[in-house]
């Protein structure tokens, strides 16, 4: 069953069979990626080494990189809460 999340610069659905995050939309960029737990702990540690404060750049497929503004992080950080709990809840 998939279950729909619509952030503020992050959206897509958990997929509760495979414990997968698709990842289908970051700001306002459609993008059609699978987010494993360990990819997602990656992305969350290197978030987590930068300070708020701090613009930051993602790349997705590694080749398309995305800028968050220093204005967005909280909303970033926000979305990473969120998605965090569907892992949160399978263990």
């Amino acid at each position: 069953m998939m279950e729909k999340y619509d952030g503020q610069v992050l959206s897509g659905e958990w997929d509760d069979v495979t414990s997968e995050f698709i990842l289908k939309r970051v700001k306002q960029i459609d993008v059609q990626s699978v987010l494993t737990e360990k990819q997602f702990t990656r992305l969350r540690s290197y978030l987590e080494t930068h300070q708020l404060n701090e613009s930051i750049m993602i790349t997705l497929h590694d080749q398309i990189p995305i800028m968050i503004a220093a204005e967005q992080r909280n909303e970033l950080d926000s979305d990473i809460a969120g998605i965090a709990q569907y892992w949160d809840e399978t263990t």
